[in-house]
């Protein structure tokens, strides 16, 4: 009894010694350093067939993994068969030459393999895990369906409806919702990896069009093998000879490239309107162009801990603890290692402080944007990044795909260390330099997702709302666009008509013939331009003249003594609606979005007809198929009887300084009417043009 009492006593004094500590800070903590991550000795070799193999031995667990890929994923898609890479990858381990689907699931579930395949953005994926003891059961079925699947037919429309089952899903949580639409918000709904599978791109998708993809991407040069787990290696290799030696092709390694997303740096309201939402999920942020190698990323990476990446941020402490808005704010600093990603930070609320949550999120981005952090929220970012940075190179088979991407991007297969290295020594003065550099809490995107009819008035107050619609399509009820031929016949057209010449500015002179009911005006006008924003035009009536000078951000309409500032909305559109001209054309066509949609046939005159959107404006553009010149375009237009689709057709073409340019441009309404006819008596490119020109 005695003895108990005593154990008794000893527990009691050590629980009050437990308790006095409680309050001691967590900046008096003491981290031990963090070990160098140990790269693992990974082997890698190329099969006589031209298969490149990644090989990382462990034998603590008698397993094996196996993983092909396959250059080739979701980036791929035809525009009008989006969700081909996923079919076609997935069908993959349905069947095979030597077993058919009933087979192959029997065989599995008989043993511990397992199998899968799936699409990823870049590839097309084959996995397989087994135990040691089946290694020869286990390759004769992988490499049986990577060099022969069949793609039973009854399975594959049985994935197809799986697929659908998962699309008329898609919009049941507004969380999904508004991460998949705050990416396309940002990048844009046609950058490949936004890329949205519908029901009716689903059931396009044939047979015959996942044997094409197969043909297309999966062969020798083309795939790239990683084996972790207990084997010998030079068995292994004699294994992989045995199993795919004789599958060859001469096709090389194919090249992908996405083509760079297009945003502008404007801020934008936008909503998506779930009425059955009990709460708005906000998201507001921005494009970052930041890739993992680049030097800024580490500090990037310790603001976006301080300001939004756990129960310690300024996020959670401000709109969660001190304003009570949000249960779960969060920040989060997208990376990748080719191409942009994004810093934003979201915070689901009531929907009754759906606007309180948004200036709580924007209030703290222009915090940390204009005060340096503390030593103390220094010290915590890093340990706390740390404490999660070991656990991404736990495993083997994490650090073998890990070094095989950094293969694949060309990084340093040390860059783990490298990076270690780089947050260790970040400032607080390189922290307040990077705000400076990478936060816009001017040009942010906002994305709110939940019962608009409820937040709706309160969130104008943030600009211009424009209303994303979700609604899953059964059917092509919209454009489906090819927009590498769009840029091949466009770009063809320019070097035609331009060559290499560089446009940076452009003087002319022309008369406009107007139409009215009371006969036609004639007016003299004179259009002096320095792109991408200075802007003069002088218009010259009987009984007077105007002018529109716009230089930069701002602008002026004279009239005699009278002068009239523009408003912004006025100058953004005068300067915008520029790059939508054929002059617009000729000096930065970078910037547009340019889709081909078809051929036709207008008057017995072959076309290719193209869409071109820029920032909220697009039009349509037939172009001659044997000139190789736009004869005309279709565009929406504000007139005096509001807005219209006006043709607007471009005639005699002449070289002008060595560029050829349309002499005549006509403008009617889509019945003919005649609205005005643009007759130039001269066009000069890149003239001395006086600064005093833009004075006002």
């Amino acid at each position: 009894m005695k003895k108990i009492i005593l154990i008794l006593i000893v527990v009691i004094v050590l629980l009050a010694g437990c308790s006095s500590n409680k309050s001691r800070p967590v900046d008096k903590l003491k981290y031990p350093p963090l070990n160098e991550i140990k790269i693992p000795d990974v082997v890698t070799h190329t099969l006589s067939n031209g298969i490149k193999v990644y090989f990382l031995v462990n034998d603590k667990l008698p397993i094996v993994s196996v993983k092909a890929q396959a250059h080739s994923g979701d980036v791929t898609d035809p525009i009008d068969k989006i969700g081909l890479a996923s079919l076609a990858s997935g069908a993959i381990t349905i069947s095979s030459k030597n077993y058919s689907p009933d087979d192959l699931k029997q065989i599995l579930n008989d043993n511990a393999i397992s199998l899968n395949s799936y699409s990823s953005s870049r590839h097309s994926n084959v996995s397989m895990n087994y135990l040691v003891e089946d290694t020869e059961l286990a390759f004769n079925i992988f490499a049986d369906v990577l060099k022969n699947p069949t793609f039973d037919e009854q399975e594959f429309e049985t994935q197809k409806t799986r697929t659908i089952s998962n699309i008329y899903r898609r919009n049941d949580e507004a969380s999904a919702i508004a991460f998949r639409e705050f990416q396309k918000v940002l990048f844009g709904s046609n950058y490949p990896h936004n890329y949205q599978q519908e029901i009716y791109t689903i059931n396009s998708i044939t047979r015959e069009d996942v044997q094409d993809f197969y043909s297309q991407y999966f062969y020798p040069n083309n795939i790239t093998l990683t084996i972790s787990g207990d084997f010998n290696i030079e068995e292994m290799k004699q294994l992989l000879e045995y199993h795919f030696a004789t599958w060859y092709s001469p096709l090389k390694y194919k090249e992908i490239n996405v083509p760079e997303p297009k945003t502008d740096t404007d801020s934008k309201v936008f909503v998506v309107d779930k009425p059955d939402a009990s709460q708005t999920w906000v998201l507001i942020g921005h494009r970052s162009d930041l890739l993992l190698k680049d030097d800024d990323y580490a500090p990037m990476v310790l603001l976006n801990e301080i300001l939004g990446g756990g129960f310690n941020s300024r996020v959670y402490k401000s709109v969660r603890v001190d304003k009570g808005l949000s249960y779960s704010p969060a920040g989060f600093l997208s990376v990748a290692f080719d191409r942009p990603g994004a810093l934003y930070l979201l915070a689901p609320t009531s929907t009754e402080t759906t606007l309180q949550a948004a200036e709580a999120l924007v209030e703290e981005i222009r915090i940390i944007t204009n005060e340096k952090v503390t030593k103390r929220e220094l010290e915590f970012a890093k340990d706390s990044y740390f404490n999660s940075f070991v656990f991404r190179y736990e495993r083997p088979e994490q650090m073998l795909y890990i070094l095989k991407n950094y293969d694949y991007y060309k990084y340093d297969r040390n860059f783990a260390n490298i990076l270690k290295e780089k947050i260790e020594k970040v400032t607080i003065d390189d922290i307040y330099r990077v705000a400076q550099k990478y936060l816009k809490p001017d040009e942010l995107i906002y994305l709110f997702v939940g019962n608009k009819s409820e937040f709706i008035d309160e969130v104008t107050s943030l600009g211009h709302v424009e209303e994303i619609d979700i609604t899953i399509k059964e059917s092509r009820d919209s454009e489906v666009m090819d927009y590498s031929k769009g840029k091949e016949v466009f770009f063809k057209f320019l070097n035609s008509v331009k060559s290499k010449k560089l446009i940076n500015s452009l003087s002319t002179l022309s008369t406009v013939t107007s139409s009215s009911p009371i006969g036609d005006i004639d007016i003299d006008k004179t259009t002096v331009i320095v792109f991408p924003d200075k802007v003069s035009d002088t218009i010259r009536y009987p009984n007077g003249q105007m002018s529109i000078v716009v230089n930069n951000d701002k602008g002026v309409q004279i009239m005699g003594d009278q002068k009239n500032e523009l408003t912004k909305e006025q100058i953004t559109s005068m300067v915008d609606q520029i790059q939508l001209t054929y002059f617009g054309w000729l000096y930065d066509p970078s910037e547009l979005t340019i889709g081909y949609l078809q051929d036709e046939i207008v008057d017995d005159v072959a076309y290719q007809v193209l869409k071109i959107d820029y920032k909220n404006s697009s039009m349509k553009l037939w172009m001659n198929k044997e000139t190789n010149l736009p004869d005309f375009s279709i565009e929406n237009m504000e007139t005096a009887q509001g807005t219209m689709k006006i043709k607007s057709s471009f005639l005699n073409y002449q070289l002008n300084e060595s560029v050829l340019c349309p002499m005549t441009i006509e403008l009617t309404t889509m019945d003919g009417t005649p609205i005005n006819t643009t007759n130039y008596k001269s066009i000069k490119f890149n003239g001395q043009i006086p600064d005093s020109t833009f004075d006002f």
